[in-house]
C-alpha cells in the first residue's frame, strides 16, 4: 500500500521564517537558500505533517550559516479539528512548561544536566503567522541525533540507554508530584481510568486482529483464549492505581526515540524522546509496554524482557535517591505486579504498533483493509537511490540496506553502495572505461598511497571506502559495478552543493588533496610514472574537442549575459575557440610536478565526518574515482576552487587556499622523505597560471553545482543555454569571468 506525502502548505515560506531569523542572527543580512521537505518518510508519522527546514543566511560578513528547523503542523487524519487542536495544546504546553519543570528539577538537585526534549522556537511577526498550530524546533538529525530503523528495532545496547533516560524522566515526574503536586486534569487521566478508554482505532485494529488470527499458527485453545481476552479488553480496561504514578511519555516507541552516537566507537552519547502529543500521568507500566512490546528487536524482546525491566528498576530507585525523593521507592517485586495488573497495555500497544515490525508493502491488496494488511505485512530488506535526482551524472548509486537475523538470535544492520552505469550520451565503451579505471584505483592505486603512509609515518590515513566483490558466480551483476560501504551509515555526508563549503571545511579538503598528492608524488618517485593503461578513461583530441564544443557554443550564446566590457568578451572567445590546443599542451611534462588527481573534485564527491557538538570535522573522504588521471595539481586545485566554496570566500580566499595548499603539500612531502625537488608557492602559483584554462573548464562544466535546476525552464532554450541563464550562475560568471582574466588564467 503505497501513500504520498500531504502537500506543503502555500504559508510555510521564508517570509514566515525571517522574523525569528532576525531575531537570533543579529549579524542577518538575507536569506539565501530556503529548503523545504518532508522531515519524516511518509507513512512515519500518523498525526502530523513534520517538515525540515533548511535556510542558508549571509551574515553582513559574507559569510554563510546553515539554520535547520523542524515544523510540526496538524494532519487531517480523519479526527475532527477539535482533537488536532487539542494534541497541539498538550504537545505545546509540554514544551513550554512540564519538561522545564523536570529538567530543573535534576538541575537543583543534582550534579547533572540533563535534556529531554529539543530546543523550541515561536515565531515572532504577528503579521505572518502560522495559519493553525504549529511546534517549530531545532532539527536534531542536523545536530548529529537520528532515528533507528524502525524495521529493525533497537539492540541490547540502544534499549538500555532509552530505558536509561526513561528512568530519569519517569523520576524527575514523580519528584515533580511529591513537591508541587499533582497535574492539573489537562495533563491528567479522567478519575475512572489510569488513560482514557479505547478510542475507535484500537477497536478496529482489535477486529483486524482477530480477523486475522487463524494465520499466526496458534494451537487451538491460545486461539480461543486470546479470543475471548480481546472481546474482554474494553471491560476489563484498568482503574487509577494506589502505587507510584509518573508522567508518561504514551507514545514511546521507535520513531519517537533519536539518538546521538559516536560513529568511531559506536557510543551512544545522548537519546532524546520526540512527540508528546500523547503525555499524560498514570501508571508506568504504560511507557514500559509502548516500549518493549514495540521496539526492541525480535532476537531480544522477549529473552531480555526481564533485564529490561530489572534496568529500569535499577535507573528508576537511583535516580528517585540521587533527587532526594523521600516517599515509598516499588521493589522490582513490585513494579512487576504492576506490569501483570495492567497487562492490558502489552497487547494493546502490540496490536495499535503491529507496523513497527516491518516495512509498509507496495504489494498490497485492495480487497483488505489497511487495518487487515499491516497484520499481514512480509519482511524485506530496502533499496532505494543513494543520490537525489540530478546530483550524480554518469553513474546509477543504490543504497542497499539488510537487515540480518544472526544465529543467536539479534539482528545486525548491513548497508551497502552500490554503483552501476547509467546510459548517457557518451555510450557504453566510455562507461566501461571509467569502471574499468576506478575499480583499478580501489583494487591498486590508491592502496599504494595508504601503504606509503603506513610504511614512512604514523599516519593512518584513509582515501577511499571499503569495497567489496560478489563471490557467486551463479549470481553475477550484468553489468560492471562497484560495491562499498555505505559512508552515510558511519557518520558522514555530502554538504549542500547549492550553498558550497566554508572555509574551514576548504581547508580540510585542501588537507586530505595534499596528502592525496603528496603519496602520489613519492610513488612515482619511487616505482616509476603511471603507466598510460593506468588510466584508461582518455578521450581521443577529436573527441574532447567535441566535448569542448558541446560547453562553448551554449556558453558564447549566453556571453552578452554576463555584463563584460567589450575587450572581455572578445579576449574570452579568442580564448574559448583555442580549449583544446590548451588542453593538448597541459599533458604531463616530465620536467613539471606532476600529481594523480581525482580528476572529478568537486563539492558531490566529497564527504565529512563532523564531530556535532564542536562541528570539528573528524574526517574526510573523496569518493567517484573514474576521471583519475596523472597530471599537474593544477587541475584538481581548480576544479576544487572554482566550484566548491562559497561564493562569498571563491574570490576573496582564493590565495589563501592556494598558500594553505602548499604549506600541507610541503609539510607532508617532507613527512614522507620525497627527496625531489619541491615546489615553492611562486612555482606553484606559476604552475596555475600556465594552466589557467582548467579554471575555466572546472568553472564551466560544473555551473550547476551553484544552483539547482529552475522549474521555470524556457522550452525554447536547450538544457546547456538554460543553466548558463540560471540567476545563481550569472551572477557567478559576472564576478568570476573577469577575475580570471586579471589573473591570467584567461589569455
Amino acid at each position: 500500500m503505497t501513500t504520498s506525502s500531504p502537500p506543503i502548505p502555500d504559508w510555510v515560506n521564508q517570509g514566515l521564517f525571517l522574523g525569528l531569523i532576525k531575531e537570533h542572527y543579529s549579524n542577518f543580512c538575507s536569506i539565501e537558500k530556503f529548503i523545504i521537505n518532508p522531515a519524516v518518510a511518509c507513512g512515519e508519522n500518523f498525526l502530523s505533517i513534520v517538515l525540515r527546514i533548511q535556510v542558508s543566511i549571509q551574515m553582513k560578513d559574507e559569510t554563510i550559516e546553515d539554520v535547520n528547523y523542524v515544523l510540526k503542523i496538524p494532519l487531517d487524519y480523519g479526527y475532527d479539528e477539535d482533537y488536532n487542536h487539542q494534541l497541539f495544546v498538550t504537545e505545546l504546553n509540554v514544551y513550554d512548561h512540564l519538561l522545564p519543570e523536570l529538567e530543573s528539577i535534576y538541575a537543583k538537585n543534582n550534579s547533572f544536566s540533563i535534556k529531554l526534549k529539543p530546543r523550541h522556537f515561536k515565531f515572532t511577526d504577528k503579521a505572518i503567522m502560522p495559519k493553525c498550530d504549529y511546534l517549530l524546533m531545532e532539527d536534531l538529525v542536523a545536530n548529529g541525533y537520528k532515528n533507528m530503523d524502525r524495521t529493525v528495532g533497537l539492540d541490547q545496547r540502544q534499549m538500555e540507554a532509552v530505558l536509561r533516560k526513561l528512568a530519569q524522566w519517569h523520576a524527575a515526574s514523580v519528584v515533580r508530584v511529591s513537591q508541587i503536586g499533582h497535574y492539573e486534569d489537562s495533563n491528567n487521566d479522567d478519575k475512572e481510568s489510569v488513560e482514557s478508554e479505547p478510542d475507535d482505532s484500537f477497536q478496529k485494529n482489535c477486529v483486524a486482529f482477530l480477523d486475522c488470527l487463524p494465520l499466526y499458527d496458534l494451537d487451538p485453545p491460545e486461539e480461543i483464549l486470546i479470543t475471548n481476552y480481546v472481546n474482554d479488553i474494553f471491560k476489563n480496561w484498568p482503574t487509577i492505581p494506589d502505587e507510584i504514578l509518573v508522567l508518561n511519555h504514551g507514545d514511546l516507541w521507535c520513531n519517537n526515540i533519536m539518538f546521538k552516537v559516536k560513529e568511531e566507537s559506536n557510543e551512544i552519547l545522548d537519546v532524546c524522546f520526540v512527540d508528546y502529543q500523547m503525555t499524560h500521568y498514570g501508571t508506568p507500566a504504560n511507557d514500559l509496554f509502548c516500549l518493549l512490546m514495540t521496539s526492541p528487536q525480535l532476537g531480544i524482546k522477549l529473552s531480555k524482557f526481564d533485564y529490561f525491566v530489572e534496568l529500569y528498576h535499577q535507573e528508576l530507585t537511583k535516580h528517585l535517591v540521587s533527587l532526594h525523593y523521600n516517599e515509598n521507592i516499588p521493589t522490582l517485586q513490585q513494579l512487576h505486579e504492576i506490569l501483570f495488573q495492567y497487562s492490558s497495555y502489552a497487547f494493546s500497544s502490540l496490536v495499535k504498533f503491529i507496523y513497527l515490525m516491518v516495512n509498509n508493502s507496495d504489494d498490497s491488496d485492495e480487497n483488505l483493509s489497511y487495518d487487515h494488511q499491516r497484520c499481514l505485512l512480509p519482511d524485506k530488506y530496502i533499496i532505494k537511490p543513494a543520490v537525489s535526482s540530478g546530483e550524480n551524472f554518469l553513474s546509477t548509486v543504490l543504497r542497499i540496506q539488510i537487515s540480518i537475523q544472526m544465529k543467536d538470535e539479534t539482528i545486525e544492520e548491513v548497508n551497502y553502495i552500490l554503483k552501476i552505469p547509467l546510459e548517457n550520451v557518451y555510450g557504453e565503451n566510455y562507461n566501461h572505461k571509467l569502471f574499468v579505471t576506478e575499480l583499478d584505483m580501489y583494487d591498486r592505486l590508491v592502496p599504494e598511497l595508504e601503504s606509503i603512509y603506513a610504511e614512512n609515518t604514523s599516519l593512518l590515513v584513509k582515501f577511499k571506502p571499503c569495497h567489496f566483490k560478489f563471490t557467486d558466480n551463479e549470481k553475477f551483476p550484468q553489468c560492471d559495478y562497484l560495491l562499498m560501504e555505505d559512508l552515510i551509515a558511519k557518520g558522514y555526508k555530502n554538504m549542500d552543493r547549492t550553498v558550497g563549503l566554508n572555509q574551514m571545511q576548504i581547508e580540510a579538503v585542501l588537507k586530505k588533496l595534499a596528502q592525496w598528492h603528496a603519496a602520489s608524488a613519492l610513488r612515482v618517485s619511487q616505482f616509476g610514472k603511471y603507466e598510460d593503461d593506468d588510466f584508461d578513461n582518455h578521450e581521443t583530441d577529436e573527441s574532447t574537442d567535441d566535448g569542448f564544443e558541446r560547453c562553448r557554443v551554449p556558453f558564447l550564446d549566453c556571453l552578452s549575459v554576463y555584463n563584460l566590457e567589450p575587450q572581455e568578451e572578445i579576449l574570452i572567445r579568442r580564448f574559448v575557440s583555442r580549449l583544446n590546443e590548451f588542453y593538448i599542451n597541459s599533458r604531463t611534462n616530465p620536467d613539471e610536478f606532476s600529481v594523480l588527481n581525482h580528476g572529478d573534485l568537486w563539492c558531490n564527491n566529497i564527504m565529512f565526518k563532523v564531530q556535532e557538538e564542536s562541528n570539528e570535522i573528524l574526517d574526510v573522504c573523496f569518493v567517484d574515482y573514474q576521471l583519475l588521471n596523472y597530471g599537474t595539481p593544477a587541475q584538481d586545485l581548480f576544479c576544487l576552487l572554482m566550484t566548491s566554496p562559497q561564493l562569498g570566500i571563491k574570490l576573496s580566499k582564493f590565495d589563501y587556499f592556494v598558500e594553505f595548499y602548499h604549506q600541507e603539500l610541503t609539510k607532508h612531502l617532507v613527512l614522507l622523505h620525497y627527496n625531489q625537488n619541491i615546489p615553492t608557492l611562486q612555482q606553484l602559483h606559476e604552475i596555475l597560471i600556465k594552466n589557467g584554462f582548467y579554471a575555466f573548464i572546472c568553472l564551466n562544466q560544473l555551473m550547476f553545482v551553484v544552483e539547482k535546476d529552475s522549474a521555470d525552464s524556457d522550452d525554447n532554450l536547450s538544457y546547456d543555454h538554460q543553466r548558463y541563464l540560471l540567476p545563481g550562475n550569472v551572477e557567478q560568471m559576472k564576478l568570476i569571468l573577469p577575475w580570471l582574466i586579471e589573473r591570467s588564467y584567461i589569455k
